[in-house]
């Protein structure tokens, strides 16, 4: 369908990693439209407002302009009829905006090392995914604190892998076989009194009621602020879903 006298509303309906997702379909719409109205959070509004077709951005209702028809965001592949080999590959998409850049530039340099990797792992090009059962064995050979007890976990989760970067084998938390080899899924890093604890279970709300996945949360948060990894321990069972085996 084409509007070309008309104006598009598409709304930024998921959290900020789908978002940033779906809008790699927001040129492609905006194609076929006069103008693009983009209703998203106000954090995500200045990176998307700088795609090609986008003629403002409104994160509060009352300011969304008159407009011919609506959709979601995550709606878009749908209508464009995507399947896996299909996929808009037109990359970069984003960008993000010079000045910004180069202030986080100066404010991280100043506390760390310029060039440090920071993170660890990170989603790139050839990075794979999967939503289904992630069955977890953690490390036991770094006794790290954030995993005591552990040794097995299991949950209907997603796993990602194949990801860019460098990751030291003992920084390794818990990791899940995927493609016939282990993948890491839980990860810390430390750099002078910087801590980075990483999960990438967590995109469902049923693994936040399992109390077990909690608990690993909880500690890592404690741990990434130097405080004792049993702080938090009090909030891992008001509402969990303790009925599940």
């Amino acid at each position: 369908m084409r509007i070309p006298q008309g104006r598009l509303l598409m709304v930024g309906d998921q959290g900020y990693g789908d978002t940033i997702q779906f809008a790699r379909y927001i040129g492609m719409a905006a194609e076929r439209v006069q103008d693009v109205i983009l209703g998203c959070s106000q954090e995500m509004g200045p990176l998307l407002e700088n795609i090609p077709g986008v003629a403002q951005y409104c994160h509060r209702w009352n300011d969304v302009p008159g407009h011919a028809v609506h959709c979601r965001l995550s709606s878009l592949p749908h209508i464009f009829n995507t399947t896996p080999d299909a996929i808009p590959a037109k990359v970069p998409y984003l960008f993000a905006n010079p000045e910004r850049v180069a202030v986080w530039r100066e404010r991280l340099d100043a506390t760390m090392p310029s060039g440090l990797k920071r993170i660890g792992l990170a989603w790139g090009n050839g990075s794979k995914f999967r939503h289904g059962p992630v069955d977890l064995a953690f490390n036991s050979e770094t006794k790290h604190p954030i995993a005591r007890n552990f040794d097995k976990l299991s949950l209907v989760d997603e796993s990602y892998w194949e990801l860019t970067g460098e990751l030291p084998a003992g920084r390794i938390i818990a990791s899940a076989v995927e493609d016939k080899k282990p993948r890491p899924l839980f990860w810390s890093l430390e750099e002078g009194r910087g801590r980075v604890f990483v999960s990438i279970p967590g995109h469902y709300s049923w693994s936040f009621d399992d109390p077990l996945f909690r608990l690993l949360l909880l500690r890592g948060i404690a741990w990434s602020a130097h405080e004792p990894v049993d702080r938090f321990n009090e909030l891992v069972w008001p509402g969990a879903d303790v009925t599940k085996p």
